[in-house]
């Protein structure tokens, strides 16, 4: 059978479970670009060909479907990368990065974590961040991947994980609200008057 697979330009194993993630966001589109394809497809089978031909010629079909949708998604302009991939922030994180990010935080002295993390404006923030830079560069066929996990992944979990950090009184048991105000703004005092004004512009 002739494989019509796109290169991601990904260990094969990685690519396997990325296309499988992918593909779960992305029935819909399959389908409808089965329809089109799969009728035709089984007229012409049908008059030409035995079962086993019709199955292998199916199976092509889908093999096409599949590889154009990758395709597709990763196209620079145009096409479904236009649009995001995931809703919004929960449904990025619930459904696909903490799947990828999976860790013990329950016997864990080096890692804080906070099943309520939605519940934390920084976890917030630095999520919302590892969210829109996968969406940008799962499109790069190339280093795209390793940017995303040491640039992006790397760089905001090990911050959320930190003792110190956001979940710092929180426990594998749950969400601890600070009432007491434990964790407090930055200490600032007010700035100069006048530093931070805006030029203004001569006019004539």
């Amino acid at each position: 059978m002739t494989s019509n697979h796109i290169d991601l330009g990904l260990d094969p194993d990685v690519e396997d479970q990325f296309v499988k993630l992918a593909d779960k966001r992305g029935r819909p589109a399959l389908r409808e670009l089965f329809s089109g394809l799969y009728d035709r497809a089984i007229a012409q089978a049908l008059d030409h060909s035995d079962n086993a031909d019709i199955a292998r010629q199916l199976s092509d079909v889908a093999d096409a479907a599949a590889a154009q949708w990758v395709k597709e998604l990763r196209k620079p302009d145009g096409g479904p990368t236009d649009k995001l991939i995931f809703d919004n922030l929960e449904q990025f994180c619930t459904q696909f990065f903490f799947e990828l990010y999976a860790r013990d935080t329950t016997y864990s002295n080096a890692i804080k974590w906070c099943c309520d993390w939605w519940a934390h404006p920084e976890a917030q923030v630095r999520l919302e961040a590892i969210w829109r830079a996968w969406e940008q560069l799962r499109r790069d066929g190339g280093t795209g991947m390793s940017t995303f996990m040491r640039d992006h992944a790397d760089h905001h979990m090990a911050k959320l994980f930190d003792p110190e950090g956001p979940f710092k009184y929180c426990s594998a048991d749950g969400h601890e609200s600070d009432e007491e105000g434990r964790v407090k703004a930055l200490a600032h005092t007010p700035a100069p008057t006048g530093l931070f004004a805006r030029p203004t512009t001569n006019q004539p």
